[in-house]
């Protein structure tokens, strides 16, 4: 979510309502942040509001790594001499380009056009979820039933937090859900709720050790389970759970990996494999 930095609250005139606003937003790589910032007080904003270019405001990430900023123009024609002059006084760069120059701040530039200041920011609405069918040395699968879906069983799982990894999402939800530690196998499948704009990742996991318990007010049953392809519908009533374990049950696991940027490094991986 991106929360304000800075804004002009002031009233505007009947010519100013017809301003045009551009919106610009930066991916920044987190050792760079303090330098971007720098840089817009020093440059960018100096540089456009001598010739007349309001801001309106900026906003950031709480994890400070995106920002946005909206600049308020008479109109194209404004917006237009504007760009001419400061690449006039810049040589052949303008601003963009002294940006990217500077250390290589940026991971992702975005730039629009508004007509108006309402809604500026419209927060992406997906939620990443994982679940993982979590075997023992018997083959049996590890499942749960929970406070709020009393009518069926299901894989243990949850919403992946920010900052969090998909693997180390599926074994602390797991953990937290039934007290069993696991090992990530790979992925089985990606569920994509349209309905409710959630994406499921199901992994598969083998059980390491752990008693077995409820977490109160999530779970209210945990079980190692005798599954087959024909009883596994008699425990999960739900269709769209049962499609997920059914997959899951196949084998087949895709690769998945974690990496950083600046520089590249790989910070988890597994290969695809299929259990015969």
């Amino acid at each position: 979510m991106l929360s304000m930095i800075s804004v002009v609250e002031r009233s505007y005139t009947a010519e100013e309502r017809l301003m045009i606003y551009r919106r610009q937003t930066y991916k920044l790589y987190p050792e760079h942040v303090d330098a971007y910032n720098d840089f817009f007080h020093s440059l960018v904003l100096t540089s456009l509001t001598q010739y007349g270019v309001k801001l309106v405001g900026r906003w950031k990430t709480e994890e400070q790594h995106e920002i946005m900023e909206v600049w308020a123009y008479r109109d194209r024609e404004h917006y237009e001499n504007v760009e001419k002059k400061i690449q006039e006084e810049e040589g052949q760069y303008g601003l963009q380009q002294h940006l990217l120059n500077r250390g290589d701040m940026l991971s992702d530039t975005r730039q629009d056009w508004l007509t108006s200041t309402t809604d500026l920011y419209n927060p992406p609405k997906h939620i990443i979820a994982t679940s993982a069918y979590v075997t023992n040395d018997k083959n049996h699968v590890l499942l749960v039933k929970t406070a709020y879906r009393s009518d069926t069983w299901e894989m243990p799982g949850g919403q992946v937090e920010i900052g969090e990894s998909l693997i180390d999402a599926a074994i602390r939800e797991v953990a937290e859900e039934t007290g069993a530690n696991i090992r990530i196998d790979g992925i089985s499948g990606i569920y994509q709720n349209m309905s409710s704009e959630i994406i499921s990742i199901v992994f598969r996991g083998t059980y390491i050790d752990g008693d077995l318990k409820c977490q109160t007010g999530e779970t209210t049953d945990v079980q190692f389970v005798k599954l087959t392809e024909q009883s596994a519908a008699q425990y999960i009533t739900r269709e769209h759970f049962c499609t997920r374990l059914l997959d899951a049950m196949k084998g087949t696991c895709l690769p998945v990996e974690m990496f950083q940027l600046k520089p590249y490094q790989i910070m988890d991986r597994i290969e695809t494999f299929h259990l015969k």
